[in-house]
């Protein structure tokens, strides 16, 4: 019970400062190396592993080291690439070009919340074949923000539909369905077959939920908070008002491009990764600038946009997924989400719907507080008990309950998307998620709802 008591304060204490606009990754750091320290001088349990110290207290600095080392190597990496190639567009005007080509047919649409929705379905889409959510987002920003700013779609609508394009846990490709998987004991899953009979269906009962409360809801905070045109908005009639050549349209879009190209959805390329891919699109965009401005030393010179946004992003979002990967720690060594969601389970007894119910409810809100991994160890195996018992579909159960925690991720306020997308569309997190949960958590429902119809 102490457990789940902690963890219930670790929760608290987070929320509170995140309302009250404290540094959030200094928080989530700090509070993370006392709440471990206490943990292993209680259990007596090294968080170091192997590499153990010796030492107790030592070997919880050596655990934050070995999450720095692991998250500046995958994500941050991955993060700090993109948004250098970013701030390098936004200096070229490459962007302005790039959402004056795109927005051009959009504007005679003349319906934002309809434009949002339809950008949730890209989204989607383009999760096949990029499915980290972190740099999705980053690409969105450089890509589709522009366009729809330009169609008069609003910071925050734009945000919340960017964050539920990347919510879904649906691709075959997707870390955590595959992890769900192994946590349900279901070994070496045929990822391509669940996908095609699970995880589709999945999406598009989802998207029955999501798409209309999203365009409902968007049109009401837009009009609470009294949202106006503003000066960001794309007014430009000519890529010579804009300063640039036709061809800097194309560029912002490289990076999606190559990643797509060389992602395994053409066959005959070879896979290479969202690194790679940005650097390549980058090489190119020097080429192209370098043939524009025919000045080798000014093309090194400009260079320094993109490492300022790499260092930008350096100086803030890379310690909120350190301080985010910590509390993940801190939140799987106690276990308390776990037990308290098991006790409650337990009380349940056979019923499929009050289950399915129950299972995509605590879905929701554990990946809210703890994201999807962490989610889908706790109650994975859980689902695997019931089946077994029961006779229903485990696969198909586990598919819906990792939609569901990808719906609650939606919510989760530590997310890197969601702070990388409070500052870029000047919205606070707790705006942003309150404007996220209602069509978030309409996808859960429409999603378990279908899911007990057709899976069973």
């Amino acid at each position: 019970m102490l457990n789940v008591i902690i963890t219930l304060a670790v929760l608290v204490i987070l929320i509170v400062a995140i309302i009250k606009n404290y540094n959030v990754s200094a928080v989530m750091i700090f509070m993370s190396i006392v709440v471990l320290t206490a943990f292993s001088f209680i259990t007596g349990t090294s968080l170091a592993g192997e590499k153990t110290t010796g030492n107790l207290f030592l070997d919880v600095y050596e655990a934050f080291q070995s999450t720095m080392a692991t998250q500046m190597g995958k994500n941050i990496l991955t993060m700090i690439s993109i948004l250098g190639y970013i701030s390098f567009m936004n200096y070229l005007k490459a962007t302005e070009a790039f959402a004056f080509v795109a927005a051009g047919p959009l504007r005679k649409l003349n319906k934002p919340y309809l434009l949002g929705a339809i950008t949730i379905v890209v989204g989607i889409i383009l999760k096949l074949a990029l499915t980290s959510p972190s740099g999705l987002i980053a690409l969105f920003i450089a890509t589709l923000y522009p366009i729809l700013r330009a169609c008069k779609v609003p910071k925050a609508s734009i945000a919340t539909a960017f964050v539920l394009a990347i919510s879904p846990i649906f691709a075959a490709g997707d870390i955590n369905l595959v992890m769900a998987m192994g946590f349900a004991g279901i070994d070496d899953p045929d990822m391509v077959g669940i996908f095609v009979h699970y995880g589709v269906p999945a999406t598009l009962f989802s998207l029955v939920g999501v798409l209309p409360v999203y365009m409902v809801s968007a049109n009401y905070f837009d009009k609470k908070a009294a949202v106006a045109d503003d000066e960001e908005i794309i007014r430009a009639a000519s890529f010579k008002e804009i300063g640039v050549p036709g061809i800097y349209a194309l560029l912002p879009a490289l990076p999606i491009l190559v990643a797509v190209l060389f992602s395994g959805v053409v066959s005959f390329t070879p896979n290479i990764s969202y690194v790679a891919a940005i650097w390549l699109a980058l090489t190119i965009s020097m080429v192209v600038r370098l043939i524009h401005i025919k000045s080798l030393r000014k093309l090194f010179d400009e260079l320094n946009e993109f490492y300022k946004g790499c260092g930008k992003y350096l100086a803030a979002g890379a310690w909120i997924v350190i301080g985010a990967q910590m509390i993940s720690v801190v939140l799987d060594s106690l276990g308390g989400m776990g037990t308290l969601v098991t006790s409650i389970m337990g009380i349940v007894g056979d019923s499929y719907i009050v289950f399915s119910l129950l299972i995509g409810l605590f879905m929701f809100l554990l990946c809210a507080v703890t994201g999807p991994t962490a989610a889908g160890a706790a109650l994975c195996p859980l689902i695997a008990s019931y089946c077994s018992a029961t006779g229903h579909d485990l696969t198909g159960m586990v598919q819906v309950a990792m939609m569901c925690a990808g719906w609650g991720f939606a919510c989760y306020p530590i997310s890197i998307g969601i702070i990388l997308l409070s500052d870029h569309a000047d919205t606070p997190i707790p705006t942003l998620i309150r404007r996220n949960v209602v069509p978030a958590a309409a996808g859960a429902l429409a999603c378990v709802i279908g899911g007990m119809i057709f899976f069973g």
